[in-house]
């Protein structure tokens, strides 16, 4: 069925990320590593001591799978490489793609927000089919239901932003005021999110 299709790619999306283990922090110390994709893809990677210290550094502050930080690590550098975003230019490179991995997963928990709100609107002529993919979604056939998930997800996103004074302190000892600013602003902002 078409809303079990749907249902699986949602519950992948936001279940995908996983905690750090020592065969993939091998893998990244070695320094050649093929990364597949979400679509499945693969693809071949070799990483220099830089990329390797800031994938580690990235999976170590975020507790997440050092196979996972990479793939997170090489798509945040083409949006870099493409989009050219200069605010961020005078972040250190850890805080931006800290910034970008949870920009993505705040994303992903207002599209699933906006199934939700979407099923329950009477009047909007794609209710009845969002219905069914969220009537999937909350039905679990397969893994955790679909709220523990996001209150999971809500739950690592909060303790991220619990720890960005700890982060915000290591940048203050760093010497770097306009990092330092630009943490301040950072935490300012995913407070009000929350």
């Amino acid at each position: 069925k078409l809303e079990e299709k749907y249902y699986e790619k949602i519950s992948k999306l936001l279940g995908y990320y996983k905690k750090r283990d020592p065969t993939s922090k091998a893998a990244i110390q070695d320094g050649k590593l093929t990364i597949i994709k979400f679509d499945d893809s693969k693809q071949d990677r070799d990483l220099t001591s830089r990329m390797k210290n800031e994938i580690l550094n990235f999976s170590q502050s975020q507790e997440l799978n050092e196979l996972q930080s990479a793939e997170i690590y090489f798509s945040w550098k083409e949006e870099e490489r493409i989009t050219k975003v200069k605010y961020k230019e005078k972040m250190d490179s850890i805080t931006r793609l800290i910034d970008y991995y949870n920009q993505e997963r705040i994303y992903l928990i207002k599209c699933v927000g906006a199934l939700l709100r979407t099923s329950a609107m009477e009047d909007n002529i794609y209710a009845k089919p969002v219905r069914e993919i969220v009537k999937g979604l909350l039905s679990s056939k397969k893994g955790m239901p679909i709220m523990e998930v996001l209150k999971k997800q809500y739950s690592d996103i909060s303790n991220y932003v619990n720890k960005l004074p700890e982060i915000m302190q290591k940048q203050k000892n760093s010497n770097e005021p306009e990092v330092k600013n630009k943490m301040e602003r950072i935490i300012n902002q995913k407070r009000r999110e929350q």
